[in-house]
């Protein structure tokens, strides 16, 4: 992994109307109905987009940029997509069961990653009930995006340490026709919406063949399974945190080297089944190259960074500021 940036009562009342006391109740019984419904729709949305055949434009704002891709993925047991960007510098993603290739012309690089970060959409736990006590889920009506019908679902953080989202769900596969990423207080950070797509029976291996590269073009390796040492669950380490948010579990832990300088850095990933943040700690004296120090932003990702004990600690995830900053003035070393 490289370096980062060194690159979330009603007052009592002796009478209550008859209309409200109804309207009340009616709202108790209807909501876990709405969240299963939700459920349903969203493990739909899963299954569609691991399982199915399709091809699409869409447009991808983010960090106040629009940006335009074109998307092939074939579904299956061999899935595998292709992205290229139809904006901008000319740019190729290839993602398969190995890990995710990037291609860009600019810099004439390739850059591979056997990490398999998320694709364009949103990646789901099987078990989402277990997100229950950290999420509300809900169903938020219907609309018409590329002219056809989809039934919103809404995914809202029950505290401001995760972000929520929305999802606009065709009716008939269940492929998400639009997207966003919001705020606890619902502004949206990041949105995704397909201004043309098609369901295909099958997807020939020509169609996810990358078109950009060549022989000047520079290869770079990430971390893969050979230069990665996973730590056993039950090891300790020189480092403790004294905060994280709540339903945030420890679903990684690793020490591999830097691509370049070759410095073992420490790695750990927590999540609550959508959101996730990485740790890495590395050490540090005054010949290092400069670290993060403090808050940096790129739209929905946040950072900090800060140093310990001759130690560089970075915390970086898709959620708040206040989550990696508090995460992060947590950590502390193991007495």
């Amino acid at each position: 992994m490289s370096r980062r940036p060194r690159v979330p009562s009603f007052p009592a009342a002796s009478r209550i109307p008859r209309w409200l006391a109804l309207l009340l109740t009616a709202a108790l019984f209807s909501q876990p109905l709405a969240a299963g419904e939700a459920f349903d729709w969203l493990d739909r949305m899963s299954a569609a987009i691991h399982d199915l055949n399709y091809r699409g434009t869409f447009v991808y704002q983010h960090n106040g940029k629009l940006e335009a891709m074109y998307i092939v993925h074939r579904g299956g047991e061999d899935s595998r997509q292709r992205l290229f960007a139809l904006s901008g510098a000319a740019r190729e993603v290839v993602r398969d069961q190995e890990g995710v290739t990037c291609i860009l012309s600019d810099s004439k690089a390739v850059m591979v990653d056997r990490s398999l970060p998320r694709g364009p959409f949103a990646a789901l736990p099987r078990d989402l009930e277990q997100l229950n006590r950290y999420y509300r889920f809900s169903l938020g009506g219907t609309d018409r995006v590329l002219e056809r019908h989809s039934r919103v679902v809404v995914v809202e953080p029950r505290d401001d340490y995760r972000y929520g989202y929305r999802f606009w769900l065709d009716r008939e596969h269940a492929l998400p026709l639009r997207s966003a990423l919001v705020t606890a207080a619902g502004r949206p950070l990041e949105q995704m919406m397909f201004t043309q797509l098609e369901v295909l029976e099958q997807v020939d291996d020509a169609a996810l063949r990358p078109e950009l590269g060549g022989e000047h073009f520079t290869r770079f390796e990430g971390p893969g399974p050979d230069t990665e040492e996973e730590v056993p669950a039950a090891a300790g380490s020189d480092w403790e945190f004294t905060w994280l948010p709540a339903g945030f579990e420890l679903r990684g832990h690793n020490w591999h080297g830097m691509p370049v300088s070759g410095q073992r850095v420490e790695h750990w990933v927590y999540g609550d089944g959508l959101a996730t943040v990485s740790v890495y700690i590395e050490t540090y004296d005054e010949t290092s190259p400069p670290g993060l120090q403090g808050l940096s932003n790129m739209g929905a990702v946040n950072a900090m960074g800060r140093t310990l004990d001759g130690h560089h600690v970075t915390v970086v995830g898709e959620v708040p500021a206040e989550t990696v900053e508090r995460l992060a003035m947590g950590v502390r070393r193991n007495d």
